[in-house]
This record gives structure tokens, C-alpha cells and sequence, in this order.
């Protein structure tokens, strides 16, 4: 934090125009820079025990940081050196009966599974009859409330939804799909639900 989120952590990032101490380090400096980012991805290792969680990343620190932040749950790393999260690498899912199968055939059994796609809004991990009711051929949504599908039983979707306000519908959405599997919520009935889809 005291390197990084810094001015002192900016000149290690190579600018678009070098000017002063910048121009040096990312000229004859190159290897005091790439020094620097092995001795930074030492301290991520340690700080966080990444090697003890199997969580070391593939590709070198510089590479991987962008203008965006991303932040872990607090305690995820201690959790996950402790045992109480289990933390698993796979690059593609396949769903059993009880749970997922992951790339080396290892099954996990789950009650749950939540994907974070990211920022680019598909379902290629659904089987073809359920994508058709969630995503028409113009990659546009069609949910309930922009969160579930009455033809897609037992799943929901987090973030679906063009909003400027994506952080708080995230959340208020979240918050409605653990009362809707906890069934605490009564819906309309199906057509209901399919007209208000295609109404909005």
C-alpha cells in the first residue's frame, strides 16, 4: 500500500511521454525496474502467504496491473490459508448433479455456484435451451427484474442490467435473490412474469 498507492509507485509504470527520473528508469534503468516489481510481487507472496495458498498469479505483477483496482474481501486470504475457504483454479466449469467439475476432473460439491463473468455479459456455461430464454440474438437480456428467468429454474444474475447506478442495483439485486432461494418472496406467475419482461 505504501509503495503502490503512491507517487513514488506511479514512476514504476512506464508513461506514454517520459520526462526526468521517469526517462532514466525506463531506458538504462530497465533493470532497476524489473527489480522493483519482483521485489513488490516478494512482499504480495509474503504478505498475503500466497504460495501457501496456491494463489501466486502466472503472469509478473507489471503485467497484470491496469488503471482499475481490484480489492479482496477482507480476511480472504487468511481465510483461505486457515482452510476455511477453499480456493480451487479452473478455466472452465462443467455442472454435475451436485455440484461442478472443474478442468482436472476434480469434483466439487455445491449447493451454490456463483460466476463473476466479468464485463463482458454472456452465458456460454448454460446449455442452449435456457440461453435462448435469458439473451436474444442482439446480446440483450430478458429477465425479471433483471435478475432471474421463470424458464431458468434455480438460477439468478447479478449486474445484468445498463444502469448508471450498477453498484447499488448489484447489491439491492444480490440482496433480493438470497429472499428469492430462501423463498421468502411471492412472485407473479409465469406469464406475468415473461410480460413484464418483455415490457421493459
Amino acid at each position: 500500500k505504501n509503495f503502490m498507492l503512491t507517487r513514488f509507485g506511479e514512476m514504476w509504470f512506464r508513461y506514454h511521454k517520459l520526462n526526468g527520473i521517469e526517462k532514466v528508469l525506463h531506458t538504462i534503468g530497465k533493470p532497476i525496474v524489473w527489480a522493483f516489481w519482483r521485489i513488490m510481487e516478494r512482499i504480495f507472496r509474503i504478505q498475503f502467504r500466497l504460495d501457501a495458498c496456491k494463489l501466486v498469479p502466472e503472469k509478473p505483477i507489471e503485467e497484470m496491473m491496469t488503471c482499475t483496482l481490484s480489492v479482496a474481501t477482507r480476511g480472504f486470504y487468511k481465510y483461505v490459508f486457515h482452510g476455511k475457504i477453499h480456493a480451487k483454479k479452473s478455466k472452465n466449469i462443467q455442472f454435475i448433479d451436485d455440484g461442478i467439475k472443474l478442468d482436472d476432473g476434480e469434483k466439487v460439491s455445491a449447493d451454490i455456484v456463483i460466476l463473476g463473468t466479468g464485463f463482458r455479459q454472456s452465458v456460454p456455461f448454460l446449455e442452449e435451451k435456457y440461453q435462448k430464454h435469458i439473451v436474444d440474438r442482439n446480446g440483450v437480456f430478458h429477465l425479471y427484474r433483471n435478475l432471474i428467468h421463470p424458464d431458468v429454474p434455480q438460477m439468478g444474475f447479478v449486474g445484468y442490467n445498463n444502469s448508471l447506478s450498477c453498484m447499488m442495483s448489484a447489491e439491492l439485486g444480490s440482496r433480493w435473490l438470497v429472499e428469492y432461494f430462501k423463498g421468502n418472496l411471492a412472485l407473479p406467475s409465469r406469464s406475468k412474469m415473461l410480460e413484464a419482461i418483455h415490457t421493459t
